[in-house]
């Protein structure tokens, strides 16, 4: 993981004359990779904002903020917009201008019931993914009475609870989510849903123009800690992507379906 941003020159066709012109400094580990579209670079850190850094002031322009914690993947450029997914928690996907820093549109996961009405807070989510499921199951009845929304990623019956057992258990942070990929009309991104006993990982297609879900396809994965999935590839009509244990998947751009 990087903890700077650092622009490179070379002073010739040789690697090891190659040396770095500027940097930048991070305050958290960054599991991103900078993306450009000439003028301006964008990339995310590990304290859940996105960068804007002018090559030509060598400095950040702009840093916008989500709930996401420990992974921001690497976002996408498209033409005065940059589109991009936060990951860890953060299961929304954003479009925001290049050269303002503001915000133009956030696919937002639906909330379940009313009474629930405030969010968990981003530093109490990370802690309480460290716990054990018995003292997280305690933690999260806790906020629920008072009115605190948890997501579905934290929650754990009792019966779920018993048949967990004490080697089976590992901290739920730093869940990974791909980078973005956009077309014409469509942004498109895999992300992992936490569940018990396993995961799932879909892949989530939104309008480009309003971030309005088109569709999504998701499947029950075998093993419990996979962490990674790669990131869509879109072509003319079709969209691939690789997900945990070594499969690769081919979906019709249109309707979602699963073509092999």
């Amino acid at each position: 993981p990087l903890k700077s941003f650092a622009a490179f020159e070379s002073l010739n066709p040789k690697w090891d004359t190659t040396k770095a012109a500027w940097s930048i400094d991070f305050l958290q580990l960054s599991n991103s990779s900078p993306a450009t579209n000439g003028t301006m670079v964008t990339i995310g850190a590990g304290d859940g904002k996105l960068y804007c850094i002018n090559p030509v002031l060598r400095d950040t322009v702009w840093s916008f903020q989500t709930q996401g914690g420990v992974n921001l993947s690497t976002p996408a450029i498209d033409d005065t917009l940059v589109y991009f997914a936060p990951g860890n928690y953060d299961k929304n996907v954003y479009a925001v201008g290049l050269y303002s820093g503001s915000l133009v549109w956030k696919n937002m996961k639906k909330r379940v019931g009313n009474r629930h009405t405030k969010t968990i807070h981003p530093l109490q989510f990370m802690q309480l993914l460290r716990l054990n499921p018995r003292d997280r199951l305690f933690a999260c009845n806790r906020l629920r009475d008072k009115g605190i929304y948890i997501p579905n990623i934290l929650e754990m019956d009792e019966k779920r609870l018993n048949s967990t057992q004490v080697q089976e258990f590992y901290p739920y942070g730093g869940m990974k989510t791909s980078s973005v990929a956009v077309d014409a009309k469509n942004v498109y991104v895999v992300q992992k849903e936490l569940g018990y006993p396993n995961p799932r990982f879909p892949l989530l297609v939104v309008d480009k123009l309003t971030g309005k879900e088109r569709w999504h396809y998701s499947e029950l994965r075998a093993c419990v800690k996979m962490n990674f999935c790669s990131s869509p590839v879109v072509t003319k009509n079709h969209v691939f992507c690789g997900w945990g244990e070594g499969k690769v998947y081919g979906f019709s751009i249109e309707d979602g379906k699963k073509i092999w």
